[in-house]
């Protein structure tokens, strides 16, 4: 069993990647918003919509 030393150092790496991962994903964003003259705020909402239509597309198949 990892003792508590270990766990708060994979923490901290899972927490570095995730934040690393969302800078990431909002460069991307920022880059979609200037390219097409939409605001920031526009894309993540579409984004959202989306990520919805796809839970809901799932359900109906059955897979989830």
């Amino acid at each position: 069993m990892a003792n508590k030393e270990e766990i708060k150092e994979k923490a901290k790496e899972v927490g570095k990647k995730l934040d690393e991962s969302g800078h990431e994903l909002d460069g991307w964003v920022r880059g979609k918003a200037e390219k097409h003259k939409f605001t920031n705020f526009q894309v993540w909402v579409g984004l959202a919509i989306l990520g919805l239509a796809l839970i809901g597309l799932a359900k109906v198949a059955g897979l989830l």
